[in-house]
């Protein structure tokens, strides 16, 4: 996470990511998105958020290779 990053709220990932507000919830209790909890919100780094994702892809692609 970079200094100073605007951090994106819950609904804006779930917006993001067309999923509902519960999902990404769920998601980053379980430790499935990288997020930080902050009192009672979750806030999550835009740069983290885009790294996971990117990774994902990168995962499932190496998946598809093999099969």
């Amino acid at each position: 996470m970079r200094i100073m990053e605007e951090m994106l709220a819950v609904k804006e990932v779930a917006d993001k990511l067309q999923l509902s507000i519960e999902t990404v919830k769920k998601m980053l209790r379980s430790g499935e998105l990288p997020g930080h909890k902050v009192g009672r919100k979750w806030l999550i780094a835009p740069s983290e958020l885009m790294q996971h994702l990117e990774q994902q892809r990168e995962l499932r692609q190496r998946n598809r290779e093999v099969d």
